[in-house]
């Protein structure tokens, strides 16, 4: 029986929250564990590329949990994740945020094994588990703290402080570069 572990998010910029959940993740007891990102871009909420957002996360994974594989995916939901691994593992373990838990959980499950409305099955696992990478706290100034929100906030007000607490990285030149690429996404500079 072969078990896979994933996440999937924007991660616009990634933050030292997103390696609490690349921790959890890193945690499960798993084939492989994999890190999916989005494929959206906006310069509000999403002012890098997927291919920056491929080259920092995988900067920060290298960084802090080098077992973990960042994909490059065609994939632009975590259903589409889903239905990339069927066929592949027989069980899946999707780590998520405290606050989503539920939602995933009943969404994956909807489909699982069973045809959608035209009658087709997009993916069929004996299980999936949705676990919690633990709470987080908007108001806190540690990692429970931390916002891809809060990043582009620090960015858009040319706040460098801000903006380097919550990345995840100890090379100051990545975190310059990340800066100044979410304020050019954004339209700032």
């Amino acid at each position: 029986m072969k078990t896979v572990a994933f996440v999937f998010g924007r991660m616009a910029p990634v933050t030292v929250g997103h390696i609490k959940l690349i921790k959890a993740l890193a945690a499960q007891q798993a084939d492989d564990h994999f890190v999916y990102l989005s494929h959206s871009f906006d310069p509000k909420k999403n002012p890098l590329s997927y291919e920056q957002k491929l080259e920092y996360v995988r900067a920060a994974v290298d960084e802090h949990e080098p077992k973990v594989t960042v994909v490059n995916s065609d994939s632009r939901t975590a259903i589409d994740v889903l239905k990339e691994l069927s066929g592949r593992y027989d069980q899946v373990i999707f780590v998520a945020g405290d606050d989503r838990v539920a939602d995933f959980t009943r969404m994956f499950n909807a489909y699982n094994g069973r045809p959608d409305k035209k009658g087709v099955i997009l993916y069929s696992f004996d299980s999936i588990d949705v676990v919690s990478a633990g709470e987080r706290d908007e108001a806190s100034d540690d990692v429970t703290g931390a916002s891809a929100s809060k990043m582009r906030a620090a960015a858009e007000a040319d706040d460098y402080s801000s903006f380097a607490k919550m990345a995840p990285f100890s090379n100051e030149a990545i975190i310059k570069k990340m800066y100044n690429d979410v304020r050019k996404g954004m339209g700032v500079i």
